[in-house]
């Protein structure tokens, strides 16, 4: 999550229905049986604080300097957050998806729907997705432009 919006600034921890943005997809990942883990790539001081205090079970990673900038390519980013968890597929979703529910993203990882542009499943190491048995593990990635 970037700390410094280009379009709205402060979105990702701008308070929507009493909480901070971010902390609306935080709390559905945390709900899918399916994932074991969540991870947060962050260069935000309020983001990572409220990360820790209210959800110690997420991993925070610290983005890079040299991957903060607008211009930088999302893929090298995902490139850069999948080397830090092992999983067998990568969620990777945006903290402007309040009103993802936990069930569309199980439905997703059982194969029962098609993935969207706002939910990906991707297996490690794969190129376009296609009928796959169900994996033993999902890590979800959490970042956003």
């Amino acid at each position: 999550m970037r700390h410094y919006s280009q379009r709205v600034p402060g979105k990702n921890y701008r308070p929507l229905a009493g909480k901070p943005l971010y902390q609306h997809i935080i709390e559905t990942l945390l709900t899918v049986p399916e994932i074991t883990s969540v991870m947060v790539d962050t260069d935000s001081e309020p983001v990572m604080e409220g990360l820790r205090q209210n959800f110690p079970q997420v991993k925070v990673v610290r983005r890079p300097e040299h991957l903060r900038a607008p211009e930088i390519p999302m893929n090298e980013i995902l490139a850069y957050d999948t080397a830090q968890v092992e999983a067998d597929f990568y969620l990777q979703t945006h903290s402007t998806n309040p009103l993802l529910r936990s069930r569309t993203i199980s439905a997703s990882c059982c194969g029962e729907v098609e993935p969207t542009p706002r939910l990906m499943l991707k297996p490690l190491g794969s190129t376009p997705m296609g009928k796959t048995s169900a994996p033993s593990s999902y890590s979800a990635l959490g970042a956003t432009l």
